[in-house]
């Protein structure tokens, strides 16, 4: 039984909560042993991750079930306690996602045609069979299925990229999913973008060539958006075209007009991670792109938990929490630093 820090973060309320029973209330218990740290989250949310995916002779595959557990055991225990999984392995993050108590979403298999995704890590999908495949995931117990809208042709480094189905196979495939009860989370990083948003998909992922149009489209239907920007402001290597540096210099200045419009819109954004962030820097380039430091929290919180269905500080719902002395809002990196981290009302951290 555990007595949290009655400054309840990202919007610095003053309330008092306790965990009885693994769960969240506001009933007082004077036995309670208070939780260390002065500021508590809701757990973390990692909207853009992959657990089972690794690079290996300089492409990305499939990794394996240890793999998969230190990764998630890593993220749990730095406050992550909420993940979405979008690709992969799905023997290995099916298993969790029919796990109610995992605090894992996923996409299963990846999505994608002949010749646009990484050859280790998916099998291709013809587009007669892209809806039959997609319905397949959510059957399997998949709450998202993962489509590759678009990808250089046969990993061209510098190269655009290029469509990987018919606009009415993705229709096609959207219109199945919904009917399942799925969602669908596209991969998108060149202007096919616009062409995608208005079929229907549930979120972008990256979103480099994101668009006002499309989040005008994006903010009527309800639609997320995971602009993982660890991956397009990773610093340049020495190796890196001219092209290469010009158009990521382009994607930064984007981004710092597309999310600020997003959050006016009233666009869920999301923090994610890839396989190459790291949580606490993506809410810090969140704030260097124009969110505010509390809406950057709420990326990394309550906004992305309640698009994704799960809550925050609900009584009697699990206890999924993070404590830090210091404050979040003042410097991102704090996140990197928890006090306490209760996962299902276990103290794990």
């Amino acid at each position: 039984m555990w007595r949290l820090p009655t400054t309840l973060l990202p919007d610095g309320l003053e309330d008092q909560l306790w965990i009885s029973d693994g769960r969240l209330t506001r009933t007082p218990h004077d036995s309670a042993e208070i939780l260390p740290g002065r500021y508590v989250l809701p757990g973390l949310v990692d909207a853009h991750a992959h657990l089972t995916l690794t690079l290996r002779d300089g492409t990305m595959v499939l990794a394996d079930r240890a793999f998969r557990d230190a990764t998630l055991a890593a993220a749990r225990t730095a406050g992550t306690l909420l993940i979405r999984d979008v690709g992969g392995d799905p023997a290995l993050t099916l298993e969790l996602a029919r796990d109610p108590s995992s605090g894992v979403l996923a996409a299963g298999r990846f999505l994608s045609s002949q010749d646009y995704y990484f050859p280790g890590a998916h099998t291709p999908v013809h587009a007669d069979d892209l809806a039959a495949a997609a319905v397949e995931q959510i059957q399997l117990g998949a709450q998202w299925v993962k489509l590759v809208g678009d990808f250089p042709y046969k990993l061209q480094r510098g190269v655009p990229s290029t469509p990987t189905y018919p606009l009415e196979s993705v229709r096609a495939m959207v219109d199945a999913v919904h009917a399942a009860g799925g969602r669908v989370a596209a991969h998108t990083q060149s202007t096919h973008l616009a062409n995608l948003v208005p079929l229907g998909i549930d979120s972008v992922e990256h979103g480099d060539e994101m668009d006002e149009a499309s989040l005008h489209t994006m903010a009527a239907t309800g639609a997320g958006w995971t602009p993982t920007l660890c991956m397009t402001m990773a610093p340049p290597r020495a190796t890196d075209s001219e092209y290469f540096l010009r158009r990521r210099a382009a994607r930064i200045e984007r981004m710092k007009t597309m999310i600020p419009l997003a959050h006016r819109l009233g666009v869920p954004i999301m923090t994610g991670t890839d396989v190459v962030g790291f949580l606490p820097q993506e809410v810090s380039n969140l704030v260097h792109c124009g969110l505010s430091p509390v809406d950057a929290l709420r990326s990394a919180t309550t906004t992305a938990r309640t698009f994704l269905g799960r809550p925050g500080f609900v009584d009697a719902e699990p206890a999924d929490v993070v404590t830090y002395e210091d404050d979040p809002r003042e410097d991102p990196s704090v996140l990197g630093k928890p006090a306490a981290v209760v996962r299902r009302g276990v103290r794990i951290a």
